[in-house]
């Protein structure tokens, strides 16, 4: 696991300072803190509401990008 965020960790770092254009993350790293917080808030929300219906793959995958939300 350690190792997948680290990749991923790579992956922002290497996107900070670019052209909000070309990526997703410069995109939301270009636009700010707030709009990052209020990402992650909503990917928080979305976790709890796959959580509340059931869990499973869907789980994870909105727990993961609140994962990588809230690693920018």
């Amino acid at each position: 696991m350690n190792e997948v965020l680290s990749q991923i960790q790579n992956v922002i770092d290497s996107r900070k300072g670019t052209e909000p254009e070309s990526s997703y993350v410069a995109q939301l790293l270009h636009k700010g803190e707030d709009k990052i917080l209020k990402k992650a808030i909503e990917e928080a929300g979305e976790v709890l509401i796959a959580s509340k219906d059931g869990g499973g793959d869907h789980l994870l995958y909105e727990a993961a990008d609140l994962c990588f939300h809230t690693m920018l």
